[in-house]
């Protein structure tokens, strides 16, 4: 059992920080030039507004936390989750696309004349820690990234896709490691910024922090939130490899429980890590021989509840020389006539390891990173990308 003392240090840290002010007009420039207005309104702790691009306006509605506000877009008669985070004079937006593990970044900039707070500067570590030639003996090994630890001692350890998890039944703790295959800490803290779900576990963040442990670039995160219902707390570090990419930790358990004998748990296995050459996984080269110069695309239509219907198209040209673009068009037939978007950008991609599988991890010229899980298939013009069946020409 965790102190009372922990448990009000979270509470009181969460209550103290004002609600983000995000009222006014921002505006979003896509790569192809097509120009996104959003006007938000807010009031008490409720937020809503329209999004308008392409011609095309959708109901945004959300509620305020301390960095922004969470919430829905209603776009083309299909609700997408929608994170927005107030960044001085710009405010990131994370939509959560159906079928995409991975939240759409965009960028928006106070309109001319609307007031915004200067943005602190961020620390920005360079440390990359030294590499050995193989995994030191004793350790487990994440070998995708690069990156060996040991796991605490006394804890039950259950091996997964992504690394493993090692839980203690008798403080009710879990500690998770896995991978991520950022370039550096900020890339990795923006990405921190979004919530954590998974199954009955449900947690936000409430800080988040450059470090530096193991000679490396890294990350923390405090989180609160629930698991199964009962309300719980995390404590997450991550760590930047050599060329980036490397271990995620993160220690949850119930709300208080994370007292300095546990966080121990979490700093001893950290302190643990050691960096050696990444070992090149065979389904990553095969996949991207497969992908690289082609050009995939994906079409969707269906009908709305007013009798009209809609039509997405997209297309990611994966380039040899390790760039991409994406575009896509969006219409909407209705009783007053047709609408249609379009929408494009553009970026280095990569296949990485994904679990014991492989992914395609578009980086944005913009800032936004996005991993999308590969499933070949024995059709040589088909192939699931995050979850959808897009075309792949000969």
């Amino acid at each position: 059992m965790g102190t009372l003392a922990t448990t009000l240090s979270v509470i009181l840290s969460i209550s103290a920080l004002p609600a983000a002010e995000v009222a006014g007009t921002w505006t979003h420039r896509g790569d192809d030039g097509l120009e996104g207005t959003l006007e938000l309104r807010q009031s008490g702790q409720s937020v809503s507004g329209t999004y308008t691009e392409g011609g095309i306006s959708s109901v945004v509605t959300g509620t305020l936390d301390t960095a922004g506000f969470v919430g829905r877009v209603v776009m083309v008669g299909e609700a997408m989750a929608v994170r927005a985070e107030r960044q001085g004079q710009t405010l990131v937006v994370l939509v959560q696309e159906p079928g995409q593990l991975q939240p759409t970044r965009l960028v928006f900039r106070a309109a001319a004349g609307q007031e915004a707070a200067a943005p602190a500067p961020a620390d920005k570590p360079a440390a990359r820690p030294a590499i050995a030639a193989a995994a030191p003996p004793g350790l487990e090994k994440l070998d995708t990234v690069g990156a060996a630890f040991a796991p605490p001692a006394g804890f039950a350890v259950q091996r997964t896709a992504q690394g493993l998890v090692a839980t203690d039944a008798a403080r009710a703790l879990a500690l998770v490691v896995f991978t991520h295959h950022h370039r550096d800490a900020t890339e990795l803290a923006r990405q921190a910024r979004n919530a954590v779900e998974d199954g009955g576990v449900t947690l936000r963040p409430v800080s988040v922090d450059t470090c530096k442990r193991a000679g490396a670039d890294g990350v923390q995160v405090a989180y609160t939130g629930s698991a199964n219902g009962a309300p719980a707390e995390g404590r997450g570090i991550a760590l930047v490899g050599g060329d980036g990419g490397g271990p995620c930790f993160l220690l949850v358990g119930r709300a208080g429980s994370l007292d300095a004998a546990a966080l121990k748990v979490l700093d001893d296995a950290v302190a643990s890590v050691r960096f050696y050459a990444p070992v090149a996984q065979p389904l990553v080269a095969q996949a991207k021989a497969r992908l690289a110069g082609r050009t995939l695309s994906w079409y969707s239509s269906g009908g709305t509840y007013t009798g009209g219907s809609w039509s997405s198209e997209r297309s990611l040209a994966l380039g040899g020389d390790g760039r991409y673009r994406r575009s896509g068009e969006t219409s909407n037939t209705g009783a007053n006539g047709q609408v249609a978007g379009a929408s494009a950008n553009r970026g280095t991609w990569d296949c990485v390891a994904h679990g014991a599988g492989a992914a395609v991890l578009l980086r944005g010229d913009d800032g936004s990173t996005q991993t999308l899980p590969i499933e070949l298939t024995d059709r040589q013009d088909v192939i699931l990308l995050g979850g959808q069946k897009w075309a792949l020409p000969p």
